[in-house]
Formats: structure tokens, C-alpha cells, sequence
């Protein structure tokens, strides 16, 4: 940015025509750097968005994994029967 066109922006002074077309320059150039930000923001939202939800997924995945290795999964099924027939058994 021209040093003049800078000081401009602490003043109240009125700038030169000359001036007039570097500011609307200046400002096309700012509002096309905006929208490429904007756009790179709006693909990094839908990319953490997806990394979030694979997580979710691995997460689930972990725990699924892990279930099957639960020590009641290696207990024979007659003694869950044992078990369950005697809770009936006690319960009114």
C-alpha cells in the first residue's frame, strides 16, 4: 500500500482522484483475497467436519472391537443359564 494511500486512512483528508482509483483498486484486490479465504475457510469447516465424523467411526470401531474381548463372552453358555435361571428363580 502507497504511503499516502495509508495515511489516508488516519486523516480526514479528501483523497486525489489519482488516489480515488488506487483505493478502488486496492479494495477489489482486499475483496477477491476475502473470498479466497472465505472459500479455504468454508473447505477446511467441511474437512474437519469429516475427520470428526471419522473419528466417531474409529471411536465405535475401537469399542465393537474391544466388546469382543470381554471375559463374558468366554464363559460358557450353560453357566449364563445358571445364572440367569437362579436370578429368576429369586426375583418375586
Amino acid at each position: 500500500m502507497q504511503p499516502a494511500i495509508k495515511e489516508l486512512l488516519h486523516t480526514n483528508r479528501v483523497p486525489t482522484d489519482t488516489q480515488k482509483c488506487d483505493i478502488i483498486d486496492l479494495i477489489q484486490v482486499h475483496q477477491a483475497r476475502k473470498s479466497d479465504i472465505e472459500f479455504e475457510r468454508k473447505r477446511l469447516l467441511r474437512a474437519l467436519e469429516k475427520t470428526a465424523q471419522t473419528l466417531v467411526e474409529v471411536s465405535n470401531m475401537i469399542m465393537d472391537l474391544q466388546a469382543t474381548l470381554s471375559p463374558i463372552k468366554r464363559m460358557p453358555n450353560e453357566i449364563l443359564a445358571l445364572i440367569f435361571e437362579h436370578y429368576i428363580s429369586v426375583t418375586p
